[in-house]
């Protein structure tokens, strides 16, 4: 829609279900459907992108002939990308010739691109090859708009090119479990590309210590996030289950099985280098913020004695029970901060801890749902903690393994899912307490 103003005024506005750009013509005022020469284009407003990327990906040519609503286009063409968050332009006509400026503010979140799985070719030339017909892409995306699906187009084209027949997809993931989303995995979707084997350089662990690890890498088709995290996370656990708390691994290096570095479903050999670091040994542990339990109780409960190897499952174990033993004496919301401090030379690790007991918490009341009203009053009566008595976290196990069977025919409670919440009257320092059976 264009609507003239007094003093040869013009304001052009283009609405579409996403844009509405603005363009502010001072010039003489033209009659509809008439065309001029591009003159050239001016950009402002732009950071991440330079004026050349963004003039190639509106479709604008300096010389094309052109007219208003073909500018109008342009301008939707580049806001559709969703590298943009808002763009309008103002344009001078002189003669046939017409000038047009572009202003624009960038979209403000990108997510880094992984190319999860396509074994033939590395990053840069991924990269490279999407750019000769995306020029806004850099390796990252926007969260939104078309510019997802034009790089993955892109590499279809890419892989045919090669003789590679396969989809290709670019879905936005999150680098650990349970973390927001930051990165976008693009991967070849047609084609299994199984780990033939997987090696790990320069340890002292054989298979059997690895192989959960490994049992990861091989139960699936390839994938460079699930390699990553597997010497990042699996790998480096494993070492650490047996004393080794600073192995460090490389990143995975891929090699295809197929000599000829083509056929993809022959699978793929990853090699791990580690640098296991020293074997360590527990010295002892300085305890701080305890004061209902002693610094020797909380040592005994770790479980661990000097000289001890200082096994990182066992670790976390300990940092448990400790939380455990504040809660046989109703401390429900203790907390253990263990900081490790190694010492390299004598393969020896010695552990800050500092405990936050907060409050203690009293027995509340006692209910039982999913059950008749009479098996309901019999549980609650073989619930053992009276109302006011402090809370014992450690008897929940004795009843739902003794107290309850006893209730219950003893092969009664295989059938059933039974759920013991807490619910906690922060307040009043009161665990209330419901058993929830199915």
């Amino acid at each position: 829609m264009r609507v003239p103003f007094p003093i040869l005024l013009r304001i052009s506005l283009f609405v579409s279900a996403t844009l509405i750009a603005n363009a502010l013509l001072v010039a003489q005022t033209s009659p509809a459907g008439k065309t001029y020469t591009l003159s050239g284009v001016i950009v402002s407003g732009a950071k991440r992108f330079t004026r050349e990327q963004l003039i190639s990906a509106s479709g604008l040519k300096k010389g094309q002939q052109i007219d208003l609503p073909g500018i109008d286009a342009a301008a939707d063409r580049l806001f559709k990308t969703g590298a943009l968050a808002n763009i309008s332009y103002t344009y001078r006509t002189a003669g046939t010739s017409i000038e047009v400026q572009f202003k624009l503010a960038e979209a403000s979140k990108f997510f880094p691109c992984i190319y999860d799985n396509f074994v033939w070719f590395n990053d840069q030339e991924l990269t490279a090859a999407v750019r000769r017909n995306v020029p806004l892409f850099d390796g990252s995306l926007p969260v939104g708009g078309e510019l997802p699906n034009q790089v993955t187009e892109e590499l279809e084209r890419f892989l045919q090119e090669h003789w590679i027949k396969s989809g290709v997809t670019a879905l936005m993931a999150s680098r650990k479990k349970g973390e927001p989303l930051s990165v976008y995995e693009v991967r070849v979707s047609d084609i299994s590309i199984p780990v033939a084997s997987v090696t790990v350089q320069g340890g002292p662990l054989g298979p059997e210590a690895l192989a959960k690890a490994m049992h990861v890498l091989t139960a699936a088709d390839y994938s460079r996030s699930v390699a990553h995290g597997a010497g990042q996370i699996g790998l480096t656990e494993a070492y650490g289950d047996e004393g080794y708390l600073q192995a460090k691994f490389s990143e995975p290096q891929i090699l295809m099985k197929d000599p000829a570095g083509r056929n993809a479903s022959l699978g793929v050999m990853i090699t791990y280098k580690v640098e296991a670091g020293p074997l360590y040994t527990w010295s002892g542990i300085a305890w701080s913020g305890n004061r209902a339990v002693s610094d020797a109780e909380l040592t005994r409960v770790t479980g661990f004695k000097l000289g001890d190897v200082a096994r990182r499952d066992k670790l976390e174990w300990a940092w448990v029970d400790v939380q455990g033993r504040y809660g046989k004496d109703g401390y429900l919301g203790a907390t253990v901060e263990a900081t490790p401090e190694f010492d390299v030379a004598q393969h020896q690790v010695h552990f800050q801890g500092k405990v936050v007991e907060g409050a203690q918490y009293y027995m509340g009341e006692f209910s039982a749902t999913g059950v008749p009203e009479i098996m309901a009053n019999k549980l609650k009566a073989a619930w053992r903690l009276r109302v006011g008595q402090l809370y014992d976290t450690s008897y929940e196990d004795t009843f739902q393994h003794h107290d309850m069977t006893e209730v219950m025919r003893a092969n009664a409670t295989s059938r059933f899912t039974v759920t013991l919440h807490r619910k906690l009257d922060m307040q009043n320092h009161v665990v209330n307490v419901e058993l929830e059976i199915k």
